[in-house]
């Protein structure tokens, strides 16, 4: 999903195609959000768009309206989230966070979201609960349709942690809050431990995995001014990556093989797939959704609603010369025209 300053876009990469989504129901100064299938929010399928739609989950924070003596002002912070579907074009109400907790609402951070089971979690900027400074995780039960705040494990330095998805869980992982025999040794950061949240109720994280980062990079790899941090993580990869201080290198948490992907610096990664191969079925739903008419590698046209019949030696080919052949603009969901490179990467906040 792309945010150019004043609209929201689902951007499908392969084909240059571009939704533009109407207005979602409320304004919002910060936002994160995530494209998902329609039918089945864990399908990993990078064509199910064009079999069975996609919703996008956007998760909002804006300031919280109130009067007094018939005077409106705001006051505080309001965290909701709202639904969009392709096939309806509209949002859904929205839902606000219920946590009496707080008396303001943490401000969500946009990255990458986690999606484990029916649930996706939103990263939640540190701040004050309670008296202390925690991280958490926003949840959106995409079931119940309920938003609530998972916070981070208490014996973790969660100001450089990050949640992710592994096969024992939904998880946490980060360096430990240094103890006096780690700092007496000089290693107190070296190590990267990974909790996992429990099933129970309530549910408990437990410390499930250590890795030695001595042991597994490189020497001088570690930068001891600087403290290690998770800086992004691989999607159903169990991999996570590490900031040294010197580079940033992908750790899989089973196996401990490592990589180093590039220099050190950067506040977060964001693994993406590199490369996907249209099938017959994407490339034959572009073809119906345009109206104008398209020549097929047969010759024939092929107008909105009819697709070229392939088969045979006509292969995979086929598909992509359609695809390539697409360059005229594309029209949205809300009827506006989106052309491949003209919408911004969306990053920051709105102000």
């Amino acid at each position: 999903m792309l945010r150019s300053p004043d609209d929201l876009i689902v951007w499908l990469p392969v084909t240059g195609e571009h939704f533009l989504l109407p207005q979602p129901p409320r304004p919002y100064q910060y936002c994160a959000g995530a494209v998902i299938c329609a039918a089945h929010s864990d399908c990993s399928d990078a064509d199910c768009y064009s079999l069975h739609g996609f919703n996008v989950v956007l998760v909002g924070c804006d300031d919280r309206p109130d009067t007094f003596d018939q005077i409106e002002f705001f006051e505080g912070n309001v965290t909701w989230v709202s639904i969009y579907n392709l096939d309806k074009n509209k949002w859904s109400q929205t839902y606000a966070l219920e946590d009496n907790r707080y008396t303001e609402h943490p401000v969500v951070e946009q990255n990458q979201p986690v999606l484990y089971r029916d649930a996706l979690y939103f990263m939640l900027e540190m701040h004050d609960l309670e008296g202390e400074e925690v991280r958490a995780a926003l949840r959106f039960d995409l079931g119940d349709q309920k938003l609530s705040v998972v916070l981070a494990p208490e014996n973790a330095y969660t100001d450089s942690g990050m949640f992710l998805a592994t096969s024992e869980g939904f998880a946490f992982a980060g360096t430990a809050a240094d103890d006096d025999e780690d700092v007496a040794e000089g290693n107190g950061q070296n190590k990267i431990s990974v909790w996992t949240l429990s099933d129970d109720t309530p549910p408990v994280w437990s410390l499930t995995s250590e890795i030695d980062l001595e042991t597994i990079l490189p020497v001088d790899a570690i930068n001891s001014a600087f403290s290690l941090s998770a800086v992004g993580f691989i999607e159903g990869e169990e991999t996570i990556c590490i900031d040294s201080g010197e580079r940033i290198f992908t750790v899989e948490v089973q196996s401990k093989r490592t990589r180093d992907i590039g220099p050190s610096g950067s506040e977060f990664v964001l693994a993406f797939l590199h490369f996907h191969m249209p099938t017959w079925r994407k490339a034959e739903d572009i073809v119906k959704r345009r109206g104008s008419p398209i020549e097929t590698p047969s010759g024939k046209e092929a107008k909105g609603g009819q697709s070229p019949n392939f088969s045979g030696a006509e292969n995979l080919a086929k598909a992509e010369d359609i695809v390539k052949r697409i360059g005229s603009p594309v029209e949205t969901p809300s009827g506006k025209k989106a052309k491949g490179g003209q919408s911004q990467n969306f990053s920051g906040a709105e102000n």
